[in-house]
C-alpha cells in the first residue's frame, strides 16, 4: 500500500503494522503456532523473490469464510490507517480481493461501513480538539458566562443578533490588521491581541450557553 502511494514507511505505521501482526497471531492461534517466527521466514524469501501480488496472492488458500472476512478487515485496518483511502488504495484492494478468490461485494460492504465508522471518528476528534481547545482558552483567561457579556458590551436579555453586532463590531476595532495600520507600538498591538481572543472566546462562550 506504501509503494503504491509512494510513502515511506514511518516509525508508527511499522507499530501499527507489527499490532496487524499480533491480530493475525491471535486469529490463528488454534492452527499455528510460532506465527511470528514463520512470518518472518516468508516475509524474507518473499521479499528476495519479488513476486507481484496476483502471483502472491495465488498461492494462497482461503477456505473459511471467517477467515476471508478477517483478511478483508486487516487490509481495510492498514489502508484506513491514515483514515482515508485513496483511488489507487481502492483499486490495489479490489484487485487483491479478485485474486483472492473472494467475494468483492462483500468486501465493498465491509469497507462501506469502514466508510462510515471513518468519517464517525473524524468528526469525534474534530469535535473533541475544538472542545479541548475552547477549555484551554477558557483556562487561560478563566471568563465566566457574566464576563463574557460584558467583554462583547451586551446583557444577558439581549438577542443574539444584537450581540453579533457587538461582536463583529470589536472585531474589527481590535483586529490586527485594522489596528496594524496606524503604526501603533509593539505593546498597544500585542494587548489589542490579547483582547481579541478575549472577544471570540467571549463570543463562543455565549453561543454555546445559548445552545448555537
Amino acid at each position: 500500500m506504501s509503494k503504491v502511494e509512494g510513502k515511506v514507511i514511518t516509525k508508527d505505521l511499522s507499530k501499527f503494522i507489527s499490532s496487524l501482526l499480533d491480530k493475525i497471531d491471535i486469529f490463528y492461534a488454534k492452527d499455528y503456532e510460532g506465527f511470528r517466527e514463520t512470518y518472518a521466514k516468508i516475509f524474507i524469501i518473499e521479499k528476495n523473490n519479488g513476486r507481484s501480488i496476483n502471483e502472491l496472492c495465488s498461492s494462497m488458500c482461503i477456505y473459511r469464510k471467517e477467515e476471508a472476512d478477517f483478511l478483508i478487515c486487516l487490509l481495510l485496518d492498514l489502508i484506513y490507517y491514515d483514515k482515508k483511502i485513496t483511488p489507487a488504495q481502492n483499486a490495489l484492494m479490489e484487485n487483491i480481493i479478485i485474486a483472492l478468490g473472494l467475494n468483492l461485494i462483500a468486501f465493498r460492504e465491509i469497507k462501506l461501513r469502514y466508510e462510515q465508522i471513518s468519517r464517525f471518528n473524524q468528526e469525534n476528534e474534530r469535535e473533541n480538539e475544538r472542545e479541548n481547545y475552547q477549555e484551554q482558552r477558557r483556562q487561560e483567561f478563566d471568563i465566566s458566562l457574566e464576563q463574557a457579556y460584558e467583554i462583547l458590551q451586551s446583557k444577558e436579555n439581549d438577542s443574539f443578533e444584537s450581540i453579533k453586532k457587538n461582536y463583529r463590531r470589536l472585531a474589527k476595532e481590535y483586529h490586527y490588521d485594522s489596528l496594524h495600520s496606524k503604526d501603533l507600538p509593539p505593546e498597544l498591538l500585542k494587548i489589542a491581541q490579547e483582547m481579541m481572543k478575549k472577544i471570540n472566546l467571549a463570543y463562543e462562550i455565549i453561543k454555546e450557553a445559548r445552545g448555537i
